[in-house]
């Protein structure tokens, strides 16, 4: 008999996409899928501490305390943004890298945030899936972001909001591709950069 599938779950260390992915991670659970949730240390301890996830998901269900040094601090500032994508680069990333190949893992699912995860997938030739924890039009949003700022209907003049930091991160990641490398979307969005 095979054994059961086994997929790692990565996402974003913020409440929301740690709660949709929590519920992926429940559907494939008791679908018979053996589950690894990487979280940060303190995202660790409070599931472990405020909720019943681990009898709730079963036998197969591994709850996974990425190392400690991921910063958390101030993310709601650009800087701290920036830092939480550094420290996920620089701890998670190598940490992917060590317990991937040591383990029985057949698919990488992770946030559609966290692009730095699909090196670690074709270093070693594994399936990945980016999986988005945000609505529909949320997506359709950063599709139509470019447009808008060409037609001048999103004028960002003040550099120090946030919405200034994820547009420019938007503009110079090549979006959707650097971030949905393996999925197109031609047939769903009649958009000229799909």
């Amino acid at each position: 008999m095979d054994p059961l599938p086994h997929v790692i779950i990565f996402p974003f260390p913020a409440q929301g996409h740690v709660n949709s992915m929590l519920k992926l991670a429940h559907l494939l659970s008791i679908s018979n899928f053996n589950v690894t949730f990487l979280v940060t240390v303190d995202t660790h301890d409070r599931l472990l501490n405020h909720t019943d996830v681990l009898s709730r998901f079963g036998s197969g269900f591994h709850l996974q305390a990425l190392p400690h040094g991921i910063s958390m601090d101030g993310v709601n500032t650009r800087d701290g943004i920036s830092m939480l994508y550094y420290s996920l680069n620089t701890i998670a990333k190598p940490f992917l890298r060590e317990v991937i190949p040591n383990s029985s893992v057949t698919c990488l699912i992770v946030d559609g945030i966290l692009s730095m995860a699909a090196d670690v997938a074709e270093e070693i030739n594994l399936p990945i899936i980016y999986f988005h924890t945000v609505s529909a039009s949320s997506i359709w949003s950063y599709f139509c972001i470019p447009e808008l700022i060409q037609a001048g209907e999103l004028p960002l003049k003040d550099k120090n909001t946030i919405l200034y930091f994820f547009v420019l991160q938007l503009l110079n990641s090549n979006f959707p591709s650097d971030i949905i490398k393996h999925i197109t979307l031609k047939e769903i969005l009649p958009l000229k950069y799909c």
